[in-house]
Formats: structure tokens, C-alpha cells, sequence
């Protein structure tokens, strides 16, 4: 059986959000975007979890079982390894080595997401919202004293307090929306 024989195999059945047109799969942008990404981008994961983008790195090293568990997990599998894409319908091929190019290609695609800034940028774990008199002692003294909202990651434990690294980020997203093709 031919590699591209086996991957559909293995992929058929699996409802991944992907709507046909043109022989080509493009993705309904009514479905929430969850994303799947390899180790060649994992700088890109990081920030699409800053953007509030559902995003998980996977650690698997074969092809098949990377696009497999894009699609049992219902994600959208992104990539800069081109083996993974040239016969899976469900994977994106992330074009350019450079970051800003990188989340332009994805937000072009599949849009901005709503809610910045509400994922774990460690785990991807959905942020909570704490109360401040609940985290004095556990943040430093500084951001407790200057700021009023604070969040933390159920899962890991890290503390998120909005200081200047919003601005900074909503900066360098619109450059990166700005960057020539």
C-alpha cells in the first residue's frame, strides 16, 4: 500500500472540520480552530496560544501518527515538514521559516481568534481568573501592587497579570499582519 493510501486510510472517518472545494480542503471558519503542530514549529504554537488559539505540540516522530492524532484529537495539523502534507488532505505546510510570516499565514487563514490572551502560553490550558486579595505572597511584589486582574493556569500553576507585554504583542501582531507576502 502506498504512503498516501495509508494515511487516508487511517484518516478516513474522521471529522476534522475540513469542507472539499476544488479538490482542495480549506477550513470552515465556523468551527473553532484547534491546532496540532510539530516540533518545526513550535515557536508558532507558543504564540498562537498568546492569541487565544487552541494549540497543542505534538511530540510524535512519525508522519502518520502526527496526522492520525491531528485527526482523533479533531485539530488542524500544522507543519514546516513537507513529507507531512504532500499526501494528507488535513495538514497545513506552514511556508516560511520567519515567525511573523508564520502567524500571518495562519491568521490569514483561519482568522483572528476572540479572546487573547486566555490560554497558558506553557500547556495551552485554559486561564482562570483569580481573584487579587487570593494570590498576594504568590506573584511579586510589583505586579500585585500595579495591577488589578490577575490569572493563573490551573494546570502548571504560573500566574498572568497584564503588564506591558500586551501592547508589545498586539504590536508585533500587527506587524506581522502588515508583512508583504
Amino acid at each position: 500500500m502506498s504512503r498516501g493510501k495509508d494515511i487516508d486510510k487511517k484518516l478516513a472517518g474522521h471529522d476534522t472540520g475540513w469542507l472539499p472545494r476544488d479538490g482542495k480542503f480549506a477550513y470552515d471558519r465556523n468551527v473553532e480552530a484547534k491546532f496540532l503542530l510539530d516540533g518545526t514549529v513550535d515557536r508558532l504554537c507558543r504564540w498562537l496560544r498568546l492569541l487565544g488559539f487552541d494549540a497543542e505540540l505534538s511530540r510524535a516522530a512519525d508522519d502518520v501518527a502526527f496526522l492520525v492524532d491531528a485527526c482523533n484529537k479533531g485539530r488542524i495539523a500544522l507543519t514546516r515538514k513537507q513529507s507531512r502534507v504532500k499526501n494528507a488532505r488535513e495538514a497545513v505546510f506552514i511556508e516560511s521559516g520567519n515567525i511573523r510570516q508564520q502567524l500571518k499565514q495562519v491568521l490569514d487563514r483561519f482568522g483572528k481568534p476572540d479572546s487573547p490572551l486566555s490560554r497558558c502560553s506553557l500547556c495551552n490550558t485554559a486561564l482562570v481568573k483569580r481573584e487579587k486579595i487570593e494570590i498576594e505572597g504568590l506573584v511579586p511584589e510589583y505586579p500585585y501592587k500595579k495591577c488589578n486582574e490577575f490569572y493563573s493556569c490551573p494546570n502548571c500553576k504560573k500566574f498572568y497579570w497584564r503588564g506591558t507585554h500586551p501592547e508589545k504583542m498586539k504590536a508585533f501582531i500587527e506587524d506581522a499582519l502588515s508583512a508583504s507576502g
